[in-house]
């Protein structure tokens, strides 16, 4: 951040005018109450499976899973095989869908990669779409193709779920209403309720269908004003049967581990198991772990054997969850790792795909190593052992093991930032915990983890390029709830596990070869000390943030990278309403400017692209550090990949037209509309003239930004415009529309010295001006600047594109449109909108890059009152 200590500082506020009520405490607080949700509700399942399992003991427990047959394990294989190969065929109808052409091979590994991915931490939508993205954008597929998949993939599951449950509750009424509880009545009821409001939705659906068909296998749902993209009803009906089909797999992986499965109808226990899936979803907690869990032993805790239907449960987790993300992982690392044989660019590359993949195997071995820190050694592993090794190595290294596994929860955050500190303090964790798991009972099995995690980091080394100290790893708020609840996970395993021994001060003191819960006593206690001290840490160092404004110095820093960059958008850095991240090399920033909890950068960062993806990484670090939200509007669909990379998700804003002036040609057949606009204006007696920087006395411009302000009541608007002051406009050209002799219109140029790219910023037109003005106005430019050189002109973005037939993007990713429109009513462009079709442009799309979950909405309604410059003028504008 800018360093100047004599500049006033303005700390993230949620307005400047004071908000009180419920929806004001709700903003200031939304992400604490949705983490506290997760918690809270991860604490309940936690309490209810305990109280579910109380009479569970560790051989009931043992003798449950000596009861599981091969053949058992291996009908759950193949059914799990058969779920799998029905995920390909979601990725197939997607394809379909968005219109994206894609590879056999590449479709499988991009939609099976994601699905094990999803299903093992939840948030499908996000990690679903951050792991397509990476696959397939290789590929070429488009940004909006890429993320219609991803939703197509998502709602394809959630939207069958209903009506499935309930087709499946009619199998058997009498075992699905004990099931669930619930009265037969009620349930004949609420199935019905289901299936005929589906119904109904479809018929609206056929009612409502557009004539208009984007692509062979999608049609365009008119509903008023709002038109939304979906698929045909070959591709429904198609997907519908995938889908089914798909459920029954998954849901045949634990039917036939369970214990005497035959008494319950498979009707019946398909629709428990729905319900479970939807209440793991629901609640927010990384793949539904406990929520799951808890719902189907409490839904069959009077029918089925608990300790069979733990070990069944326990081995789902591992055939269905585990196993596929381990592939996925190994599957994508050597995708990766080909990239640095095949590409001088691999290392940017691998590293979009390889950090999170290594960052997920040092947490997935925290974890292992801290659960069996709880777990009793075998004996005759310990006895061997104590022939060569004392016990208080022994009990040392358990200790310790359970520590570094503490430790691999946290660093694996700083892996996925490709921090080289978190390699190195990881590695050096990783070769420890190898030693530890040996010396403290021949943990070979655990050794062999963090050795082939170890080869993992030493095989990617290149990807983990960001220079740091280790003591500088950051910490979200995400990632302190995850490594908490895991310790507090733990906690309760041991209780489970040593409940029959009686707790007494001396369990603390006993280091003998047989004191195994002495020894898991030590190491919880410990790990929850560690994880505790980190947490205090983290509070104690976070802060909210304070935007500095940039002094004279660092202003005319940034204007020189502008000018040697090919982003001239840059320029409004000189506004002084924003602050100012630069890069360590100094040829490269992002500008940004906080409203609520939302940090939010205007473009993509300015300057040295080699730089860029680095200071994306700086932004969100510094985001982490005050516990506030990264936000990146109007970013460059060529780069979403660095801001899926940080965990954030994309939603559309419009598309930029920009005209290629090298193809621009005013007396061509198809401009005939311009050169009437010409001719006309010529005959108005309107003229073009163009200013160099600080040639034009301010005073003349003010006084038409007065008589704007007067008629019409115009109001500035702030954060993506610039500023209608002096100090403001002596950086740029200025291009002005003459008539009678008078200053009637203008437009500052945005511009850098590579002549690639002009824009324009901010345009003022008297309120009496002739009718063609404006489109004279930007005629002429394109014109002019044509002559002068110059490779495009940019006609600005166009918020109102999505609404068009033409498109039919998901309606979803038309919040940023909206909102965009809702803070732009300072200007009427409409009618800019329109005219911009004459010129035959480019569309390239932009958009909004927000944190996933809940956040969208908040973030984009922080943007949209940092725009307005409060959230209450925003809401006037309503």
């Amino acid at each position: 951040m800018t360093q100047q200590s004599d500049q006033p500082d303005i700390s993230c506020h949620t307005s400047p005018e004071k908000q009180t009520g419920l929806l004001a405490f709700f903003r200031r607080n939304q992400q604490r109450i949705g983490i506290a949700f997760t918690v809270i509700v991860f604490a309940l399942a936690l309490v209810a499976f305990a109280h579910l399992v109380e009479d569970i003991d560790r051989q009931s427990l043992t003798t449950a899973f000596s009861n599981v047959s091969w053949y058992a394990i291996g009908l759950a294989i193949l059914a799990a095989i058969t779920s799998y190969c029905m995920i390909f065929g979601y990725e197939w109808s997607a394809s379909r869908y968005a219109d994206a052409k894609l590879p056999l091979p590449t479709l499988a590994l991009g939609g099976l990669s994601a699905a094990a991915i999803g299903n093992a931490l939840g948030f499908s939508m996000l990690t679903g779409g951050s792991v397509r993205y990476r696959v397939y954008s290789k590929k070429n597929t488009a940004a909006m193709a890429i993320i219609q998949m991803t939703v197509f993939a998502s709602l394809s599951l959630g939207l069958a779920l209903p009506p499935i449950a309930a087709l499946m509750a009619f199998t058997d009424i009498h075992y699905s209403a004990k099931a669930l509880y619930l009265n037969e009545t009620l349930l004949v009821v609420i199935a019905s309720a289901v299936i005929i409001s589906y119904i109904i939705f479809l018929f609206i659906i056929r009612r409502f269908i557009s004539a208009i068909h984007p692509s062979v296998d999608s049609r365009h749902l008119s509903l008023g004003l709002i038109t939304i993209r979906v698929p045909s009803m070959r591709i429904t009906m198609l997907q519908f049967v995938i889908t089914l089909l798909d459920v029954l797999a998954a849901s045949a992986v634990l039917y036939c581990l369970l214990p005497n499965s035959a008494d319950i109808p498979f009707g019946t226990f398909l629709t428990v198991y729905l319900l479970a899936l939807a209440a793991g979803v629901l609640s927010h907690v990384p793949g539904g772990l406990g929520v799951f869990e808890v719902v189907l032993l409490a839904a069959f805790k009077s029918q089925l054997d608990q300790p069979g239907l733990l070990a069944a449960l326990f081995l789902y987790r591992l055939i269905y969850v585990i196993m596929p993300l381990v592939i996925a992982c190994l599957v994508l690392l050597v995708a990766e790792a080909r990239q640095f044989a095949s590409s001088r660019h691999a290392v940017r590359i691998a590293s979009s795909a390889a950090a999170p993949v290594v960052a997920l195997l040092v947490f997935t071995s925290g974890v292992t190593l801290i659960f069996s820190g709880v777990a009793a050694e075998p004996e005759h592993y310990l006895n061997y052992l104590a022939r060569f090794v004392p016990d208080f190595v022994i009990n040392s290294a358990h200790l310790m093991a359970s520590l570094i596994g503490t430790l691999c929860l946290v660093s694996a955050q700083g892996l996925w930032r490709r921090l080289s500190s978190a390699w190195i303090f990881t590695l050096i964790l990783m070769l420890l915990g190898t030693l530890c798991c040996l010396l403290r009972g021949l943990d070979w099995q655990i050794a062999a983890l963090l050795l082939f995690t170890a080869g993992c980091l030493l095989t990617f080394r290149k990807v983990f390029y960001r220079p740091s100290q280790v003591i500088d790893i950051p910490c979200s708020v995400v990632t302190l709830v995850i490594a908490s609840c895991t310790i507090a996970i733990s906690i309760w395993l041991y209780f489970f596990t040593y409940r029959h021994i009686p707790y007494s001060s001396d369990l603390w003191w006993q280091f003998t070869l047989d004191a195994d819960a002495s020894r898991g006593l030590r190491a919880i206690t410990c790990s929850s000390i560690l994880i505790g001290v980190i947490v205090i840490t983290w509070l104690l160092h976070t802060s909210p943030p304070k935007i500095q404004i940039p002094d004279e110095q660092q202003l005319a820093l940034a204007e020189n990278i502008i000018k040697n960059s090919q982003q001239p958008n840059g320029g409004l850095v000189l506004s002084k309403d924003k602050d100012i991240l630069f890069h360590a090399q100094q040829d490269a920033f992002i500008m940004y400017a906080c409203h609520g909890r939302s940090l939010v950068a205007l473009f993509d960062p300015i300057g040295n692209p080699k730089h860029h993806s680095e200071l994306i990484w700086q932004f969100r670090d510094y985001c982490d550090l005050h516990n506030v939200r990264p936000v990146f509007y109007q970013v460059q669909p060529e780069t979403l990949s660095n801001y899926m990379d940080i965990g954030l998700a994309v939603i559309k804003l419009g598309d930029e037209a920009i005209i290629d002036l090298t193809r621009f040609d005013i007396n061509s057949e198809d401009k005939q509309e311009l050169q009437q606009i010409w001719q006309t204006a010529h005959s108005s007696n309107l003229s073009l003239k163009i200013y160099n920087q600080g040639e034009l006395p301010f005073e003349k411009l003010k006084a038409l930004t007065d008589i704007s302000v007067t008629k019409i009541q115009q109001q500035e608007r702030g954060f993506s415009l610039g500023k209608l002051t002096e100090d403001y406009l002596q950086h740029f050209r200025i291009a002005t529309v003459d008539f009678k002799g008078e200053i009637i219109a203008f437009v500052n140029l945005l511009e850098t010295n590579s002549k690639h790219l002009v824009a324009f910023d901010l345009m003022q037109i008297h309120p009496d001006a002739p009718k063609l003005t404006m489109e004279y106005l930007l005629v002429a430019l394109a014109i002019e600047l044509k002559q002068q050189g110059v490779k495009q002109f940019s006609l600005g973005l166009n918020p109102l594109s999505e609404l068009k037939p033409s498109k039919g993007a998901p309606i979803a990713y038309r919040l940023g449109s909206l909102v965009f429109r809702r803070s732009n009513q300072f200007y009427n462009f409409q009618g800019l909108s329109r005219f911009k079709e004459k010129f035959n442009p480019d569309w390239e799309a932009r958009y909004m890059a927000v944190p996933a979950g809940l956040d969208p909405l908040i973030a984009l309604t922080d943007t949209a009152a940092l725009i307005a410059g409060s959230f209450t003028k925003l809401i006037k504008l309503q």
